[in-house]
């Protein structure tokens, strides 16, 4: 017992708990700092309360999480004559659950004898310290978790545009779906299998199955020759329903509930399943095929966020499916076309609405009437001069009645064959108009009198689905309607150039990106046709796929120029290029915020409420041409009743007698439009273009308007 308790009053004022021990381990003396670590209200407190008690008020842990054997504690150790230098001790409060951390150090004093006198026990309080150290760890385990969610949103998104440029490299939908499918592997899953329906119904086909061991492949391929899927089963129901399923777990329960025989059980054992997605091949509200996705992985089960990214994959591929069908209907009606013209008995024509000039005649002209087929075109006069004197006059009013009322008609007449020959023909007559449905061409089939009206109507209905698949593919390139954005009045407009059986180039689009902000985008890529299809749709689906995992406006055509310069490099073909006007819109109640983006695109026009017309945007390059274009972003805020309208440059392109209707004139008729709807914007804006068209457009024309509500 230490009869002087003064000679530690010194100890009383210092920051770290201190404790004297005697040598039966009871308190001798304790500071104010001490009580406070070992959760006591007082000194007083702590020396009243016997040390088994003091033992059971806190619990002691060590830097691990483990319990701290008391034999351990530092004070124990010094009454032993140990010197102990410091050890950390974790003390939490049974009654309140406080945590607290100090530095304990324990000093034995020896007698004159060279015992144990007493053990002083020195706590340094490092519980802030502790804390700290614990909100660093929170805070860079925080940052590890988010740069893992960027990292894995970024492979996400680098997939998807790598999904996106395989879809759009070829239009042979087995060849790409066959790519697809290896893309997933290892990506997505350990086993890809996509099935597709003929078009008449029946059990899905399997069109392939990726492996990283071509073994396990021709496993597959065997187990599904062996064992077909069942009617309304797995892959099958899929396709019925058009609704995806999700296998987050396969037990053993599972895969014998779906074997047919013991030994079809023992292989579905063998293939080591862990879990699944079944996704549909949907576009256009026909589905006809489904993606498997499979996981062998112990402990990789499937979840909401596999699914979706499943579900984007496949709502590619199918309208990529789709647009390939499409496509091929449209070259075999366009085959079938060529080839009937060159075998009907009849001579097949078009000529020009103005100068009634042949500007195409079939071979079969040559064998009926006997004139080299160069003469037909070159000479303006050369089929009035054919034709029979006596039906000259009336067979060209004919003609030109037919342009005028823009209705089919059939003209008997006679005509003057090379060799003198005097024949009886029969046109049949066919209009062709324009955009503004005025007589662009006169298309005619000529016979004999003997009659082949049926030829006719086979290259009328050939020509009508040609041109009918040709505008369901452009459709296909566009969106099948406006999304409605609250506060927001919107109109589109779309006109395509040449004669309606080309995918033309340019493209529009809006749509929301699940983040609070709608994105719209107003693009043209280089020239008509399948390559233009093909480029439109990477492009559309690159732009979508970068706006919904929340790229910036800059980021998304950086993204999309990437695409385009891998499909250049992929596709073995030159200038694959396109321009891009992308904005980023936030609306609220008081106003819309756009944050736009031009690569090579002409720049937006603005109406403000009191009818100023301003171009906004910084101009940027063209995308798919350099590997780093300059891309710069500007704000445009819309107050209500002001308007914003993207467009390509048919709009300003469009000639009269050599004029160019430009940008100038463009503004000019947007200022007029104050106080008018998104609707008569567009209208009024495309019917001005049209109307000051002499020529044939050259270029499609789209325009896209944006009107913030007054009343918001």
């Amino acid at each position: 017992m230490v009869d002087k308790a003064d000679e530690f009053e010194i100890l009383g004022a210092v920051a770290d708990g201190i404790t004297v021990q005697e040598p039966t381990g009871a308190l001798a003396w304790a500071n104010e700092a001490a009580a406070r670590a070992m959760g006591f209200p007082s000194v007083a407190a702590l020396m009243s309360t016997p040390i088994s008690e003091v033992m059971r008020h806190f619990e002691l842990f060590q830097e691990s999480g483990e319990p701290f054997p008391i034999e351990r504690l530092p004070g124990r150790r010094a009454l032993a004559g140990v010197d102990e230098p410091g050890t950390v001790v974790g003390f939490r409060v049974v009654e309140t659950g406080e945590m607290r951390w100090s530095i304990v150090k324990a000093k034995p004093v020896f007698d004159d004898d060279g015992r144990v006198k007493y053990a002083v026990n020195i706590f340094h309080d490092i519980t802030d310290r502790k804390r700290a150290d614990q909100q660093r760890l929170d805070l860079l385990e925080g940052e590890r978790k988010a740069r893992s969610q960027a990292e894995s949103s970024r492979e996400n998104l680098e997939f998807l545009a790598e999904t996106s440029r395989v879809l759009g490299s070829s239009l042979d939908y087995r060849k790409t779906l066959s790519h697809v499918a290896q893309l997933a592997v290892p990506r997505m899953a350990d086993w890809c299998v996509i099935d597709l329906i003929d078009e008449q119904p029946g059990l899905p086909q399997q069109l392939t199955v990726a492996h990283a061991d071509p073994e396990r492949v021709a496993m597959a391929r065997e187990l599904r020759r062996r064992y077909p899927p069942r009617e309304g089963e797995g892959t099958a129901r899929v396709i019925a329903t058009g609704e995806p399923e999700i296998y987050h777990r396969i037990d053993d329960d599972m895969l014998r509930s779906s074997a047919q025989d013991e030994e079809h059980l023992a292989l579905l054992r063998s293939l080591e399943l862990r879990s699944a997605m079944v996704i549909p091949l949907t576009a256009r509200g026909r589905t006809f095929g489904a993606i498997t996705y499979v996981s062998c992985k112990p402990g990789k089960e499937y979840g909401p966020e596999d699914l979706v990214l499943a579900e984007d994959m496949a709502h590619r591929a199918a309208m990529a499916v789709d647009n390939a069908r499409l496509f091929q209907e449209a070259q075999q009606a366009a085959e079938r076309h060529r080839s009937l013209i060159q075998t009907v008995d009849a001579i097949v024509w078009e000529g020009d609405a103005d100068t009634l000039r042949f500007t195409f005649v079939s071979q079969r002209a040559r064998a009926m009437l006997g004139y080299p087929l160069s003469r037909w075109t070159s000479d303006p006069d050369f089929w009035s001069e054919r034709v029979h004197a006596d039906d000259r006059e009336r067979v060209m009013q004919l003609y030109k009645d037919a342009l005028e009322t823009g209705q089919d008609q059939e003209i008997e007449y006679r005509a003057i064959a090379a060799d003198g020959r005097e024949l009886w023909l029969r046109d049949f007559l066919h209009v062709t108009k324009d955009v503004n449905w005025k007589p662009r061409a006169l298309r005619g089939l000529t016979v004999d009198i003997s009659g082949r009206k049926v030829v006719e109507m086979r290259l009328q209905e050939s020509n009508a689905r040609f041109a009918y698949l040709a505008r369901t593919l452009q459709k296909s390139l566009l969106p099948p309607k406006l999304p409605t954005i609250p506060g927001i009045d919107m109109a589109a407009r779309y006109r395509a150039a040449g004669k309606g059986n080309e995918v033309g180039g340019d493209f529009y689009d809006l749509f929301d990106t699940e983040a609070g902000e709608w994105a719209a985008a107003m693009g043209d890529v280089r020239g008509k046709g399948a390559k233009a299809a093909a480029l439109t749709g990477l492009a559309r689906h690159t732009i979508r796929a970068a706006a919904m995992h929340g790229q910036s406006p800059e980021a998304v055509l950086s993204t999309l120029n990437a695409a385009l310069r891998r499909h250049e490099e992929e596709a073995e073909e030159s200038a694959q290029f396109c321009t891009v006007t992308y904005a980023l819109i936030k609306e609220s109640s008081e106003e819309a915020r756009l944050r736009i983006v031009s690569g090579g695109h002409p720049l937006p026009l603005v109406l403000r409420a009191d009818g100023t017309v301003e171009e906004v945007g910084v101009p940027g390059m063209l995308l798919g041409v350099v590997p780093d274009p300059e891309l710069q972003e500007a704000e445009v805020v819309l107050n209500p009743g002001d308007s914003i309208m993207l467009y390509t440059d048919g709009v300003t392109d469009g000639r009269r007698e050599g004029e160019l209707f430009g940008e100038q004139r463009l503004q000019a008729v947007l200022g007029s439009c104050i106080g008018m709807t998104a609707e008569e914007i567009a209208d009024l804006v495309e019917r001005s273009v049209v109307d000051f068209w002499s020529d044939e457009p050259l270029d499609d024309i789209a325009i896209l308007v944006l009107k913030v509500c007054p009343a918001r």
